[in-house]
């Protein structure tokens, strides 16, 4: 086989390969969920659908279960269809409510199917005698695309029991409220709360009005107690004047009890004695009765006093919201608009950060090298144990050096044919006279 046959075969499976991996992403780009299996295709009508594209995830208790296939807008009527595909073995039922969700600061969207909460079962009777669990989970109605025809309403399910609903079942989808339309509903109802507690004030005032009315009759019933305590004082002088005649009626009148007592039986006698207690006992506690109703009246004009002030309190801060939310709603719009470009921001920053780690953990990197390569610090190491042991040699010559130095610059001549034909013994010496000469006198 020559090198023209080689070369040809090289190419031709190189060519091969190369169409088989524009397939290949052609393939996965067009069906993602090719390797999924099956899945099953439901729509949502939505009045108002911000943010939702293809690839928008489907959950169900925050968990994806699929993705949007297809957004579709009718301009006649302006709802939204989306079509959503639920991977297996999930499934979509009845009576799930679709609801769009937006993310507070990360604006994701995401088509979130919640389940009708489970109310708790109450016993009701029926007009028959029968009893049944009030709050039975009843089949929601729903819309079936591209139903075959000549086929009847479907049965209805048992309650109690969900029912999965089928693939191109029709689902009425909920918007979830945003903060600019929480602020307008509170700036909407913030006006009747006001008139609210505008007529509370209104009716606490008439009350206080009624207050010297209650404190009138409180006089009088109080005057009228004390008349009773002065019929008792007399009634004491009456006896003790005519006690001789009430110890003679007293015994007649003991006399006729004793004849009635044989009428009377002795469960009946004790009734009487008990009642007469009871009597007594709340005859002398009407005094203590009567002082504090007093107390509750004076407790209740400074209760509504203070609940006064504290509607007025309440009716202030009311307006002071009002006040501080109305700019916060009319900037909702670039708010958000801002919040969208940092968060965009942030994400940029963050995958510049990513590339530049992992330019740095690439293996042929120099700075890879010199933190994973251990032969650098050995050679870094070797070198200054040589330097560290050259260090006293280089000392040593240095102090030769100087010594050297220092005997050229005293014998100059030692450096010509005098050196050579005198040398020295190599040691620092002391000046001859025949090399220096002091000062003349």
């Amino acid at each position: 086989m020559n090198d023209q046959g080689i070369r040809f075969r090289i190419g031709v499976f190189v060519l091969t390969s190369m169409i088989l991996l524009a397939v290949l992403i052609i393939l996965f780009g067009r069906f993602p969920t090719i390797f999924k299996g099956m899945t099953r295709r439901y729509y949502v009508m939505f009045q108002y659908a911000p943010g939702v594209s293809v690839n928008t995830p489907v959950r169900r208790s925050g968990v994806r279960i699929g993705q949007v296939e297809k957004v579709e807008l009718d301009d006649e009527t302006g709802q939204v269809r989306v079509t959503v595909a639920i991977d297996p073995p999930h499934v979509l039922y009845t009576d799930d409510t679709p609801r769009l969700v937006h993310g507070a600061l990360s604006g994701d969207t995401s088509i979130d199917f919640e389940a009708p909460k489970q109310p708790q079962p109450r016993v009701v009777p029926e007009a028959g005698g029968k009893i049944q669990p009030e709050g039975a989970i009843k089949p929601v109605a729903f819309l079936l695309a591209q139903q075959p025809a000549g086929k009847g309403a479907q049965p209805a399910p048992p309650a109690g029991q969900r029912q999965p609903a089928p693939p191109n079942t029709v689902f009425q989808g909920a918007s979830q409220s945003d903060v600019s339309t929480l602020l307008a509903e509170i700036s909407r109802l913030t006006p009747p709360a006001r008139d609210a507690f505008l007529e509370m004030q209104k009716f606490l005032e008439s009350s206080r009005q009624l207050i010297p009315e209650l404190r009138r009759s409180n006089d009088e019933i109080n005057v009228a107690a004390r008349n009773w305590g002065k019929l008792g004082e007399r009634l004491d002088v009456l006896v003790q004047t005519n006690e001789d005649k009430l110890v003679r009626t007293l015994d007649n009148v003991n006399t006729t009890i004793q004849r009635v007592g044989t009428v009377f039986s002795d469960e009946n006698q004790r009734n009487l004695a008990t009642t007469l207690k009871n009597v007594s006992a709340g005859s002398k506690n009407l005094e203590v009765v009567m002082r504090d109703a007093d107390d509750l009246l004076r407790d209740s004009r400074v209760t509504i006093k203070h609940f006064s002030d504290s509607l007025g309190q309440a009716d202030q801060v009311l307006s002071n919201l009002q006040i501080a939310s109305k700019p916060l709603a009319e900037r909702s719009d670039s708010i958000m608009r801002n919040l969208d470009e940092s968060t965009v921001r942030l994400n940029k920053a963050l995958t510049e950060l990513d590339e530049l780690f992992r330019t740095i953990n690439q293996s042929d990197g120099a700075l890879r090298h010199f933190i994973g390569d251990p032969a650098l610090y050995n050679n870094l190491n070797d070198a200054a144990s040589m330097l560290t042991h050259s260090l006293p040699r280089i000392d040593r010559i240095l102090h030769d050096f100087e010594v050297f130095a220092d005997k050229i610059a005293r014998h100059p001549e030692s450096l010509g044919v005098g050196g050579a034909i005198r040398p020295s013994a190599g040691l620092k010496e002391a000046p001859t006279t025949s090399h220096w000469r002091g000062p003349e006198h």
